[in-house]
C-alpha cells in the first residue's frame, strides 16, 4: 500500500488490512504470506492496540499462519479477553456507586467505547476506566472510592487547591484490579485556549449505551468523536486503534451530523487537527464523505501532517522517556495549531506547564509562582541526568 508516497511496511499494512470492515481476503493473504518476522508483527499490532482485531481476522486463515504463532495470539487473545471482562465488571461497580451517591458521571474510553464502535467489550484494548466527573464533584467522588478501597498517590486535600483544575484534567486511583482515572476536564488548558463552558458542554451532549444490562451515561456521538480526534491529535495518533475507533462509529453511523462536529472544532480552534484526522481516515480506510465535509477537509487539512505520522508507523516504536520537555509532542502538537498566534500561545503554555507534584510540592498563593519556578525545575532535572 502506498500512501502520499509513502510504503507502509509489510507489518503495518497487514494491520490496516485486518482491521477494515470489508476485507479484501486475498490482499489479505498475501500480506500474511509477505511476513517474516512473526514476533514482530504481534508486538507491534499489540502496541497500535489493535490485537483483538487482527486475531480475529486471522481466525479465518489459520491454516496459513504458522502454528506456534497462532497459539501464542490466542494466549494474547484471551488475556486481553479475561482482563477486559474484569474491567467492564468494575466499571458497572464504580459508575453505580457514583450515580447512588448523586454524582453525575460520564464513562469514555474502554469498555463503552468498545461497545460503541465494535458491539464488544472485547475487540479493544484499554488499560484503565476514565470517567468524567464535574469538577464541583470531584473531591467528594475521590472521597467515595476511597472508601472502596482505591488509593491514590495523591490526598484528597490536593483537589482544594484551585490551581489544580487549571493545570492538569483528571487524577488517577486504582485498586488490586484496575487504575480509574477521574476527569474533570476532557482536555488539558495547555494545549487549548478552554473556557469551563466548553467542558460543560460534555455532560449537555450525552447519550448512554447497554453494556450486561446497565445503562451507562457516554458522551454524544458527535461529541464523543470530537474527543477521540483531540485525544489521537494530541498523541500524533500513535496508534492506529484511535483511528480504527472513529472508522467503526462514522462508518455505522449514517446520520451522523458533520455539522456538530465542525462546531465543536471552531470553538476549540481544532480545524486543522478535525480536516486532517477525517482526510486520514478517507485515506487509510477510504472511508467516504460528501461534499461538504471533503470542503471542509480540502480547507484545513494537512498532507505534511499526514506523511508525517505515517512515517512514524513505519518506524520500530521506542519507550517515550519522561523528560520535562517532550520535543517531538511539542513539535506535533504545534503543527496541528490553526494558526501562528495558537502555536505561540500553545507553545509558552508547553514550556512553562506546571505538573501536579508542583502543585503537590509547593503551595503557592499565587498561579504565577509555579510557572517562575519551572526554569528551577528544568535546570535541576538536566543536572540530576
Amino acid at each position: 500500500m502506498k500512501l502520499n508516497n509513502i510504503t507502509f511496511s509489510n507489518e503495518i499494512e497487514l494491520i490496516i488490512e485486518a482491521t477494515k470492515i470489508d476485507k479484501d481476503y486475498i490482499e489479505l493473504e498475501k500480506n500474511i504470506n509477505r511476513i517474516s518476522d512473526w514476533n514482530k508483527f504481534i508486538d507491534l499490532s499489540y502496541t497500535h492496540g489493535v490485537f483483538p482485531l487482527v486475531y480475529q481476522t486471522f481466525k479465518e486463515f489459520e491454516d496459513i499462519i504458522p502454528q506456534d504463532i497462532f497459539y501464542k495470539m490466542k494466549s494474547i487473545n484471551l488475556y486481553i479477553v479475561k482482563q477486559n471482562m474484569l474491567m467492564t465488571s468494575e466499571l458497572i461497580k464504580v459508575m453505580n456507586l457514583l450515580l447512588e451517591n448523586g454524582i453525575d458521571a460520564i464513562s469514555f474510553k474502554g469498555p463503552t467505547l468498545s461497545q460503541m464502535a465494535y458491539y464488544d467489550i472485547t475487540l479493544r484494548q484499554y488499560s484503565d476506566l476514565d470517567i468524567l466527573v464535574k469538577s464541583k464533584n470531584i473531591k467528594k467522588a475521590f472521597k467515595i472510592l476511597n472508601k472502596n478501597s482505591y488509593i491514590s498517590k495523591y490526598s484528597s486535600e490536593l483537589l482544594d487547591n484551585k490551581y489544580l483544575y487549571d493545570i492538569s484534567k483528571d487524577m488517577a486511583l486504582y485498586n488490586e484490579k484496575v487504575i480509574v482515572e477521574l476527569h474533570w476536564n476532557l482536555f488539558e488548558k495547555r494545549f487549548f485556549s478552554l473556557s469551563n463552558d466548553f467542558n460543560e458542554l460534555a455532560f449537555i451532549n450525552t447519550s448512554s449505551i447497554s453494556i450486561n444490562n446497565h445503562n451507562i451515561k457516554v458522551l454524544s456521538i458527535e461529541f464523543y468523536v470530537f474527543y477521540l480526534i483531540i485525544h489521537g491529535s494530541k498523541h500524533y495518533w500513535e496508534r492506529i486503534e484511535w483511528l480504527n475507533d472513529i472508522y467503526r462509529i462514522l462508518s455505522d453511523n449514517t446520520t451522523f451530523n458533520y455539522r456538530k462536529l465542525f462546531n465543536y472544532s471552531f470553538k476549540l480552534n481544532s480545524k486543522k487537527m478535525t480536516a486532517t484526522s477525517l482526510l486520514m481516515l478517507e485515506k487509510i480506510y477510504n472511508l467516504k464523505f460528501e461534499s461538504e465535509v471533503q470542503s471542509f477537509m480540502k480547507e484545513y487539512s494537512s498532507e505534511n501532517i499526514i506523511m508525517d505520522i505515517f512515517n512514524i508507523w513505519n518506524k520500530s516504536r521506542t519507550e517515550k522517556k519522561d523528560n520535562l520537555i517532550n520535543i517531538d509532542e511539542i513539535t506535533f502538537i504545534l503543527k496541528f495549531q490553526d494558526n501562528y498566534s495558537m502555536k505561540i500561545k500553545v507553545l509558552i503554555k508547553l514550556l512553562f506547564q506546571v505538573k501536579v507534584d508542583d502543585i503537590k510540592a509547593n503551595n503557592f498563593k499565587y498561579l504565577f509562582m509555579y510557572y517562575l519556578t519551572r526554569p528551577i525545575r528544568i535546570l535541576k532535572s538536566f543536572i540530576l541526568r
